[in-house]
Protein backbone atom coordinates (compact mmCIF):
# COMPACT_ATOMS: atom_id res chain seq x y z
CA UNK A 1 0.00 0.00 0.00
CA UNK A 2 2.80 2.35 0.85
CA UNK A 3 4.50 1.54 -2.38
CA UNK A 4 1.31 2.33 -4.26
CA UNK A 5 1.09 5.68 -2.57
CA UNK A 6 4.66 6.43 -3.43
CA UNK A 7 4.03 5.45 -6.98
CA UNK A 8 1.04 7.75 -7.12
CA UNK A 9 3.13 10.56 -5.70
CA UNK A 10 5.84 9.95 -8.26
CA UNK A 11 3.28 9.87 -11.02
CA UNK A 12 1.75 13.14 -9.89
CA UNK A 13 5.23 14.63 -9.70
CA UNK A 14 5.94 13.55 -13.24
CA UNK A 15 2.64 15.02 -14.39
CA UNK A 16 3.46 18.27 -12.59
CA UNK A 17 6.83 18.30 -14.25
CA UNK A 18 5.24 17.85 -17.64
CA UNK A 19 2.82 20.66 -16.90
CA UNK A 20 5.72 22.82 -15.86
CA UNK A 21 7.50 22.01 -19.10
CA UNK A 22 4.38 22.94 -21.03
CA UNK A 23 4.16 26.20 -19.07
CA UNK A 24 7.77 27.03 -19.84
CA UNK A 25 7.12 26.30 -23.52
CA UNK A 26 4.15 28.67 -23.52
CA UNK A 27 6.22 31.38 -21.84
CA UNK A 28 8.93 31.01 -24.46
CA UNK A 29 6.31 31.16 -27.19
CA UNK A 30 4.81 34.29 -25.66
CA UNK A 31 8.28 35.84 -25.49
CA UNK A 32 8.75 35.04 -29.15
CA UNK A 33 5.41 36.67 -29.91
CA UNK A 34 6.38 39.77 -27.89
CA UNK A 35 9.68 39.91 -29.72
CA UNK A 36 7.85 39.72 -33.01
CA UNK A 37 5.50 42.49 -31.84
CA UNK A 38 8.50 44.64 -30.96
CA UNK A 39 9.95 43.95 -34.37
CA UNK A 40 6.64 44.87 -35.92
CA UNK A 41 6.56 48.10 -33.89
CA UNK A 42 10.07 48.90 -35.01
CA UNK A 43 9.07 48.12 -38.54
CA UNK A 44 6.02 50.40 -38.23
CA UNK A 45 8.25 53.21 -36.94
CA UNK A 46 10.53 52.63 -39.88
CA UNK A 47 7.50 52.79 -42.17
CA UNK A 48 6.44 56.12 -40.69
CA UNK A 49 9.92 57.47 -41.32
CA UNK A 50 9.73 56.17 -44.84
CA UNK A 51 6.38 57.91 -45.33
CA UNK A 52 7.94 61.21 -44.26
CA UNK A 53 10.76 60.64 -46.71
CA UNK A 54 8.28 59.69 -49.42
CA UNK A 55 6.51 63.06 -49.08
CA UNK A 56 9.78 64.76 -50.01
CA UNK A 57 10.56 62.22 -52.71
CA UNK A 58 7.32 61.95 -54.64
CA UNK A 59 8.82 60.19 -57.58
CA UNK A 60 10.20 57.40 -55.29
CA UNK A 61 6.86 56.75 -53.62
CA UNK A 62 5.82 53.93 -55.92
CA UNK A 63 9.21 52.24 -55.75
CA UNK A 64 9.34 52.62 -51.95
CA UNK A 65 5.82 51.25 -51.61
CA UNK A 66 6.72 48.28 -53.77
CA UNK A 67 9.86 47.64 -51.72
CA UNK A 68 7.88 47.97 -48.50
CA UNK A 69 5.26 45.52 -49.75
CA UNK A 70 7.97 43.11 -50.76
CA UNK A 71 9.64 43.51 -47.37
CA UNK A 72 6.33 42.94 -45.57
CA UNK A 73 5.70 39.91 -47.71
CA UNK A 74 9.16 38.60 -46.94
CA UNK A 75 8.68 39.29 -43.23
CA UNK A 76 5.31 37.58 -43.35
CA UNK A 77 6.88 34.63 -45.12
CA UNK A 78 9.67 34.57 -42.55
CA UNK A 79 7.08 34.82 -39.77
CA UNK A 80 5.18 31.94 -41.31
CA UNK A 81 8.39 29.95 -41.64
CA UNK A 82 9.31 30.78 -38.03
CA UNK A 83 5.84 29.83 -36.84
CA UNK A 84 6.06 26.60 -38.77
CA UNK A 85 9.45 25.91 -37.22
CA UNK A 86 8.10 26.70 -33.76
CA UNK A 87 5.09 24.48 -34.36
CA UNK A 88 7.41 21.82 -35.66
CA UNK A 89 9.56 22.14 -32.54
CA UNK A 90 6.44 22.02 -30.38
CA UNK A 91 5.21 18.96 -32.21
CA UNK A 92 8.60 17.36 -31.72
CA UNK A 93 8.51 18.27 -28.03
CA UNK A 94 4.97 16.98 -27.74
CA UNK A 95 6.05 13.81 -29.46
CA UNK A 96 9.02 13.60 -27.12
CA UNK A 97 6.75 14.24 -24.16
CA UNK A 98 4.28 11.61 -25.26
CA UNK A 99 7.17 9.26 -25.77
CA UNK A 100 8.41 10.03 -22.27
CA UNK A 101 4.89 9.57 -20.94
CA UNK A 102 4.71 6.27 -22.70
CA UNK A 103 8.10 5.38 -21.29
CA UNK A 104 6.91 6.47 -17.87
CA UNK A 105 3.77 4.45 -18.25
CA UNK A 106 5.87 1.55 -19.36
CA UNK A 107 8.13 2.13 -16.42
CA UNK A 108 5.10 2.36 -14.18
CA UNK A 109 3.83 -0.89 -15.58
CA UNK A 110 7.23 -2.42 -15.09
CA UNK A 111 7.35 -0.92 -11.65
CA UNK A 112 3.91 -2.22 -10.89
CA UNK A 113 4.96 -5.63 -12.01
CA UNK A 114 8.10 -5.35 -9.98
CA UNK A 115 6.05 -4.20 -6.99
CA UNK A 116 3.80 -7.14 -7.38
CA UNK A 117 6.80 -9.38 -7.65
CA UNK A 118 8.42 -7.78 -4.68
CA UNK A 119 5.28 -8.11 -2.63
CA UNK A 120 5.65 -11.72 -3.08
CA UNK A 121 9.23 -11.51 -1.86
CA UNK A 122 10.54 -10.35 1.36
CA UNK A 123 9.41 -6.84 2.32
CA UNK A 124 12.80 -5.86 3.66
CA UNK A 125 14.62 -4.93 0.41
CA UNK A 126 11.49 -3.01 -0.76
CA UNK A 127 12.67 0.27 0.70
CA UNK A 128 15.99 0.02 -1.11
CA UNK A 129 14.29 -0.71 -4.39
CA UNK A 130 11.94 2.25 -3.98
CA UNK A 131 14.83 4.54 -3.14
CA UNK A 132 16.80 3.30 -6.13
CA UNK A 133 13.78 3.76 -8.33
CA UNK A 134 13.33 7.33 -7.09
CA UNK A 135 16.94 8.12 -7.86
CA UNK A 136 16.66 6.68 -11.32
CA UNK A 137 13.45 8.60 -11.91
CA UNK A 138 14.96 11.86 -10.72
CA UNK A 139 18.05 11.25 -12.80
CA UNK A 140 15.91 10.56 -15.84
CA UNK A 141 13.81 13.69 -15.25
CA UNK A 142 16.93 15.79 -14.85
CA UNK A 143 18.37 14.51 -18.11
CA UNK A 144 15.10 15.10 -19.91
CA UNK A 145 14.79 18.65 -18.57
CA UNK A 146 18.35 19.56 -19.45
CA UNK A 147 18.01 18.17 -22.94
CA UNK A 148 14.68 19.89 -23.50
CA UNK A 149 15.88 23.26 -22.23
CA UNK A 150 19.11 23.21 -24.19
CA UNK A 151 17.33 22.10 -27.34
CA UNK A 152 14.66 24.79 -27.14
CA UNK A 153 17.04 27.57 -26.14
CA UNK A 154 19.57 26.85 -28.88
CA UNK A 155 16.96 26.56 -31.60
CA UNK A 156 15.16 29.74 -30.58
CA UNK A 157 18.35 31.77 -30.23
CA UNK A 158 19.68 30.56 -33.56
CA UNK A 159 16.40 31.30 -35.34
CA UNK A 160 16.21 34.75 -33.78
CA UNK A 161 19.80 35.52 -34.71
CA UNK A 162 19.22 34.44 -38.31
CA UNK A 163 16.09 36.55 -38.57
CA UNK A 164 17.84 39.60 -37.12
CA UNK A 165 20.77 39.26 -39.51
CA UNK A 166 18.49 38.87 -42.51
CA UNK A 167 16.35 41.84 -41.52
CA UNK A 168 19.40 44.00 -40.88
CA UNK A 169 20.87 43.10 -44.26
CA UNK A 170 17.57 43.80 -46.03
CA UNK A 171 17.08 47.16 -44.29
CA UNK A 172 20.64 48.13 -45.19
CA UNK A 173 20.14 47.11 -48.82
CA UNK A 174 16.84 49.02 -49.00
CA UNK A 175 18.49 52.16 -47.62
CA UNK A 176 21.38 51.86 -50.09
CA UNK A 177 19.00 51.35 -53.01
CA UNK A 178 16.92 54.33 -51.88
CA UNK A 179 19.99 56.56 -51.65
CA UNK A 180 21.25 55.48 -55.07
CA UNK A 181 17.82 56.01 -56.65
CA UNK A 182 17.46 59.42 -54.98
CA UNK A 183 20.89 60.49 -56.18
CA UNK A 184 20.18 59.31 -59.72
CA UNK A 185 16.83 61.08 -59.83
CA UNK A 186 18.34 64.30 -58.47
CA UNK A 187 21.10 64.18 -61.09
CA UNK A 188 18.56 63.60 -63.84
CA UNK A 189 16.40 66.47 -62.57
CA UNK A 190 19.44 68.77 -62.44
CA UNK A 191 20.40 67.81 -65.98
CA UNK A 192 16.84 68.28 -67.21
CA UNK A 193 16.62 71.67 -65.47
CA UNK A 194 19.83 72.76 -67.22
CA UNK A 195 18.56 71.60 -70.60
CA UNK A 196 15.19 73.26 -70.01
CA UNK A 197 16.94 76.51 -69.05
CA UNK A 198 19.04 76.37 -72.24
CA UNK A 199 15.94 75.69 -74.34
CA UNK A 200 14.05 78.60 -72.75
CA UNK A 201 17.03 80.91 -73.21
CA UNK A 202 17.37 79.88 -76.87
CA UNK A 203 13.64 80.42 -77.36
CA UNK A 204 13.86 83.90 -75.83
CA UNK A 205 16.81 84.78 -78.06
CA UNK A 206 15.00 83.42 -81.11
CA UNK A 207 11.84 85.38 -80.23
CA UNK A 208 13.88 88.57 -79.75
CA UNK A 209 15.56 87.97 -83.11
CA UNK A 210 12.20 87.40 -84.79
CA UNK A 211 10.82 90.59 -83.24
CA UNK A 212 13.84 92.58 -84.43
CA UNK A 213 13.59 91.06 -87.91
CA UNK A 214 9.88 91.87 -87.97
CA UNK A 215 10.57 95.47 -86.96
CA UNK A 216 13.27 95.76 -89.63
CA UNK A 217 10.97 94.21 -92.25
CA UNK A 218 8.18 96.57 -91.21
CA UNK A 219 10.47 99.61 -91.52
CA UNK A 220 11.75 98.40 -94.90
CA UNK A 221 8.22 97.80 -96.12
CA UNK A 222 7.18 101.27 -95.00
CA UNK A 223 10.20 102.79 -96.76
CA UNK A 224 9.49 100.78 -99.93
CA UNK A 225 5.82 101.75 -99.93
CA UNK A 226 6.79 105.37 -99.29
CA UNK A 227 9.18 105.24 -102.26
CA UNK A 228 6.47 103.72 -104.47
CA UNK A 229 4.01 106.35 -103.31
CA UNK A 230 6.54 109.06 -103.99
CA UNK A 231 7.17 107.70 -107.49
CA UNK A 232 3.46 107.54 -108.23
CA UNK A 233 2.52 110.76 -106.49
CA UNK A 234 1.74 113.59 -108.92
CA UNK A 235 2.96 116.36 -106.64
CA UNK A 236 6.26 114.56 -105.96
CA UNK A 237 6.74 113.97 -109.68
CA UNK A 238 6.13 117.65 -110.41
CA UNK A 239 8.57 118.76 -107.70
CA UNK A 240 11.20 116.36 -109.04
CA UNK A 241 10.80 117.74 -112.56
CA UNK A 242 11.11 121.30 -111.26
CA UNK A 243 14.23 120.37 -109.26
CA UNK A 244 15.78 118.78 -112.34
CA UNK A 245 14.95 121.88 -114.37
CA UNK A 246 16.51 124.21 -111.78
CA UNK A 247 19.59 121.99 -111.56
CA UNK A 248 19.95 122.04 -115.34
CA UNK A 249 19.64 125.82 -115.33
CA UNK A 250 22.34 126.10 -112.64
CA UNK A 251 24.56 123.77 -114.65
CA UNK A 252 23.96 125.86 -117.76
CA UNK A 253 24.75 129.12 -115.93
CA UNK A 254 27.90 127.63 -114.42
CA UNK A 255 29.05 126.41 -117.84
CA UNK A 256 28.36 129.82 -119.39
CA UNK A 257 30.30 131.52 -116.60
CA UNK A 258 33.26 129.16 -117.05
CA UNK A 259 33.22 129.70 -120.82
CA UNK A 260 33.09 133.48 -120.40
CA UNK A 261 35.97 133.43 -117.94
CA UNK A 262 38.00 131.36 -120.37
CA UNK A 263 37.23 133.91 -123.14
CA UNK A 264 37.78 136.77 -120.67
CA UNK A 265 34.26 138.02 -121.25
CA UNK A 266 33.43 139.46 -117.83
CA UNK A 267 30.32 141.35 -118.90
CA UNK A 268 27.03 140.41 -117.28
CA UNK A 269 28.73 138.18 -114.68
CA UNK A 270 26.85 139.96 -111.93
CA UNK A 271 23.56 139.17 -113.68
CA UNK A 272 24.59 135.52 -113.90
CA UNK A 273 25.48 135.60 -110.18
CA UNK A 274 22.07 137.02 -109.28
CA UNK A 275 20.37 134.38 -111.42
CA UNK A 276 22.41 131.61 -109.79
CA UNK A 277 21.59 132.84 -106.29
CA UNK A 278 17.91 133.08 -107.16
CA UNK A 279 17.92 129.60 -108.68
CA UNK A 280 19.77 128.19 -105.66
CA UNK A 281 17.17 129.70 -103.34
CA UNK A 282 14.43 128.25 -105.56
CA UNK A 283 16.20 124.87 -105.49
CA UNK A 284 16.34 124.92 -101.68
CA UNK A 285 12.65 125.79 -101.57
CA UNK A 286 11.79 122.93 -103.95
CA UNK A 287 13.88 120.47 -101.93
CA UNK A 288 12.11 121.57 -98.75
CA UNK A 289 8.76 121.08 -100.48
CA UNK A 290 9.89 117.64 -101.64
CA UNK A 291 10.86 116.67 -98.08
CA UNK A 292 7.56 118.01 -96.80
CA UNK A 293 5.73 115.92 -99.41
CA UNK A 294 7.71 112.85 -98.33
CA UNK A 295 6.72 113.53 -94.72
CA UNK A 296 3.09 113.78 -95.82
CA UNK A 297 3.34 110.44 -97.61
CA UNK A 298 4.92 108.80 -94.56
CA UNK A 299 2.20 110.32 -92.39
CA UNK A 300 -0.36 108.91 -94.80
CA UNK A 301 1.24 105.47 -94.41
CA UNK A 302 1.02 105.77 -90.65
CA UNK A 303 -2.64 106.76 -90.93
CA UNK A 304 -3.17 103.73 -93.16
CA UNK A 305 -1.59 101.52 -90.54
CA UNK A 306 -3.70 102.99 -87.73
CA UNK A 307 -6.96 103.12 -89.72
CA UNK A 308 -7.10 100.05 -91.92
CA UNK A 309 -10.52 101.04 -93.26
CA UNK A 310 -8.96 103.95 -95.19
CA UNK A 311 -6.47 101.78 -97.08
CA UNK A 312 -8.72 101.17 -100.08
CA UNK A 313 -9.56 104.87 -100.45
CA UNK A 314 -5.90 105.73 -100.19
CA UNK A 315 -4.79 103.40 -102.96
CA UNK A 316 -7.60 104.63 -105.19
CA UNK A 317 -6.01 108.09 -105.05
CA UNK A 318 -2.56 106.88 -106.15
CA UNK A 319 -1.15 107.04 -109.63
CA UNK A 320 -1.94 103.91 -111.67
CA UNK A 321 0.72 102.18 -113.69
CA UNK A 322 -0.85 103.24 -117.01
CA UNK A 323 -0.76 106.90 -115.99
CA UNK A 324 2.87 106.57 -114.94
CA UNK A 325 3.72 105.21 -118.39
CA UNK A 326 1.71 108.02 -119.94
CA UNK A 327 3.83 110.58 -118.07
CA UNK A 328 6.97 109.08 -119.58
CA UNK A 329 5.55 109.35 -123.12
CA UNK A 330 4.36 112.97 -122.84
CA UNK A 331 5.66 115.57 -125.25
CA UNK A 332 8.57 117.47 -123.57
CA UNK A 333 7.31 120.78 -124.97
CA UNK A 334 3.91 120.19 -123.37
CA UNK A 335 5.58 119.28 -120.07
CA UNK A 336 7.65 122.49 -120.31
CA UNK A 337 4.51 124.55 -120.89
CA UNK A 338 2.72 122.93 -117.95
CA UNK A 339 5.78 123.49 -115.76
CA UNK A 340 6.04 127.18 -116.70
CA UNK A 341 2.38 127.71 -115.83
CA UNK A 342 2.77 125.88 -112.49
CA UNK A 343 0.32 123.04 -113.18
CA UNK A 344 2.73 120.16 -113.73
CA UNK A 345 1.18 118.44 -110.69
CA UNK A 346 -2.08 118.13 -112.66
CA UNK A 347 -0.44 115.96 -115.30
CA UNK A 348 -2.05 112.65 -114.09
CA UNK A 349 -5.49 114.12 -114.76
CA UNK A 350 -4.43 115.08 -118.30
CA UNK A 351 -3.03 111.66 -119.24
CA UNK A 352 -6.15 110.66 -121.19
CA UNK A 353 -6.27 113.98 -123.04
CA UNK A 354 -2.57 114.08 -123.92
CA UNK A 355 -2.41 110.43 -125.08
CA UNK A 356 -5.54 110.58 -127.26
CA UNK A 357 -6.25 112.25 -130.58
CA UNK A 358 -7.59 115.37 -128.89
CA UNK A 359 -6.50 118.73 -130.28
CA UNK A 360 -5.23 120.35 -127.10
CA UNK A 361 -6.03 123.85 -128.39
CA UNK A 362 -9.70 122.82 -128.58
CA UNK A 363 -9.89 121.43 -125.04
CA UNK A 364 -12.52 123.28 -123.03
CA UNK A 365 -13.03 123.95 -119.37
CA UNK A 366 -15.77 121.32 -119.19
CA UNK A 367 -13.37 118.68 -120.57
CA UNK A 368 -10.91 119.48 -117.78
CA UNK A 369 -13.70 119.37 -115.20
CA UNK A 370 -14.77 115.95 -116.49
CA UNK A 371 -11.14 114.80 -116.17
CA UNK A 372 -11.32 115.47 -112.41
CA UNK A 373 -9.87 118.98 -112.11
CA UNK A 374 -12.01 120.86 -109.60
CA UNK A 375 -9.88 123.99 -109.22
CA UNK A 376 -10.87 126.74 -111.64
CA UNK A 377 -7.45 128.40 -111.32
CA UNK A 378 -5.72 125.15 -112.33
CA UNK A 379 -8.06 124.72 -115.30
CA UNK A 380 -7.34 128.27 -116.48
CA UNK A 381 -3.57 127.75 -116.25
CA UNK A 382 -3.83 124.42 -118.08
CA UNK A 383 -5.73 126.09 -120.92
CA UNK A 384 -2.99 128.77 -121.09
CA UNK A 385 -0.35 126.03 -121.22
CA UNK A 386 -2.23 124.24 -124.05
CA UNK A 387 -2.47 127.58 -125.93
CA UNK A 388 1.30 128.15 -125.46
CA UNK A 389 2.02 124.59 -126.61
CA UNK A 390 -0.13 125.06 -129.71
CA UNK A 391 1.69 128.25 -130.66
CA UNK A 392 5.08 126.58 -130.26
CA UNK A 393 4.01 123.66 -132.47
CA UNK A 394 2.82 126.07 -135.17
CA UNK A 395 6.15 127.91 -135.08
CA UNK A 396 8.05 124.64 -135.37
CA UNK A 397 5.95 123.66 -138.39
CA UNK A 398 6.58 126.97 -140.15
CA UNK A 399 10.35 126.76 -139.99
CA UNK A 400 12.89 124.28 -138.71
CA UNK A 401 15.41 127.09 -138.00
CA UNK A 402 13.85 130.01 -136.19
CA UNK A 403 14.96 133.45 -137.52
CA UNK A 404 14.02 135.38 -134.40
CA UNK A 405 14.05 134.88 -130.65
CA UNK A 406 11.04 133.18 -129.10
CA UNK A 407 7.92 135.17 -128.38
CA UNK A 408 7.48 136.90 -125.03
CA UNK A 409 5.02 134.27 -123.82
CA UNK A 410 7.51 131.47 -124.53
CA UNK A 411 9.24 129.87 -121.60
CA UNK A 412 12.47 131.56 -120.49
CA UNK A 413 14.05 128.22 -119.61
CA UNK A 414 15.22 125.75 -122.28
CA UNK A 415 12.88 122.88 -123.13
CA UNK A 416 13.46 119.50 -121.54
CA UNK A 417 15.01 117.97 -124.65
CA UNK A 418 17.70 120.66 -124.61
CA UNK A 419 18.30 120.07 -120.92
CA UNK A 420 18.71 116.37 -121.36
CA UNK A 421 21.27 116.81 -124.13
CA UNK A 422 23.29 119.44 -122.24
CA UNK A 423 26.75 118.23 -121.32
CA UNK A 424 28.14 119.17 -117.91
CA UNK A 425 31.71 120.25 -117.36
CA UNK A 426 34.30 118.32 -115.48
CA UNK A 427 35.20 118.98 -111.85
CA UNK A 428 37.35 122.13 -111.63
CA UNK A 429 39.45 120.49 -108.90
CA UNK A 430 40.19 116.93 -110.04
CA UNK A 431 39.40 117.56 -113.78
CA UNK A 432 38.37 113.92 -114.03
CA UNK A 433 34.77 113.35 -112.91
CA UNK A 434 31.69 115.24 -114.03
CA UNK A 435 30.22 117.80 -111.64
CA UNK A 436 27.77 116.24 -109.20
CA UNK A 437 27.12 118.80 -106.40
CA UNK A 438 25.69 122.32 -106.21
CA UNK A 439 27.02 124.81 -103.68
CA UNK A 440 24.56 126.95 -101.72
CA UNK A 441 24.13 129.96 -101.68
CA UNK A 442 26.28 130.77 -104.75
CA UNK A 443 24.65 128.07 -106.92
CA UNK A 444 27.81 126.91 -108.73
CA UNK A 445 27.88 123.38 -110.18
CA UNK A 446 31.63 122.91 -110.50
CA UNK A 447 32.79 119.95 -108.35
CA UNK A 448 32.33 116.22 -108.09
CA UNK A 449 30.93 114.63 -104.96
CA UNK A 450 34.34 113.52 -103.68
CA UNK A 451 36.00 116.92 -104.03
CA UNK A 452 32.92 118.90 -102.94
CA UNK A 453 32.76 117.08 -99.58
CA UNK A 454 36.28 118.26 -98.67
CA UNK A 455 36.02 122.03 -99.29
CA UNK A 456 34.19 124.80 -97.43
CA UNK A 457 34.69 127.63 -99.99
CA UNK A 458 33.42 127.67 -103.56
CA UNK A 459 36.46 127.34 -105.89
CA UNK A 460 34.91 129.72 -108.46
CA UNK A 461 33.55 132.65 -106.43
CA UNK A 462 35.33 132.10 -103.07
CA UNK A 463 32.03 132.32 -101.17
CA UNK A 464 31.53 130.23 -98.02
CA UNK A 465 29.60 127.06 -98.72
CA UNK A 466 26.62 126.72 -96.40
CA UNK A 467 25.21 123.55 -97.93
CA UNK A 468 26.08 121.00 -100.61
CA UNK A 469 23.27 119.52 -102.74
CA UNK A 470 23.78 116.37 -104.78
CA UNK A 471 22.18 116.28 -108.23
CA UNK A 472 18.97 114.27 -108.47
CA UNK A 473 19.73 113.05 -112.00
CA UNK A 474 22.53 113.15 -114.52
CA UNK A 475 22.43 116.47 -116.39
Amino acid sequence: MLYTLNLIVHTSAIVSFLLFVDFITNIIYLNCIQFQEQKVKQFLETERYNELMQRQELELAIASKTDRDKLLAMLAEQQIVLDEELHKIQREKETERFRLIEQLQEEENNTHMMVNNLLALDSQPLAQLIEQEQKETEKLLTIVNEYDESLRKDDILKAMQDILEQETARFKQVDEDRMVASKSILEQETELDGKLTDILRNQDEYKAKLVNDLKIDTDLQKAAVATLLERGDARSWGLLQQIKLVESQLARLTTIEIDRKKLQMNQHLNDLCDQRIGLSCLLMSLIDQQKERQSQLISTLQDMEENSSDINDFWLKQLPEGLSQAQKNIDPSLAQALLVNGVIHCLPFLAKLTQSQYNLTEVTDSNLSDAGLNSGNDRRRILDAFHMYGKEKQLNKQSNIPSAPPLLDEASAPPPEEINTFTTVECVICLDIECQVIFVPCGHLCCCHHCGSKISICPMCRVDVEKVITLHANI
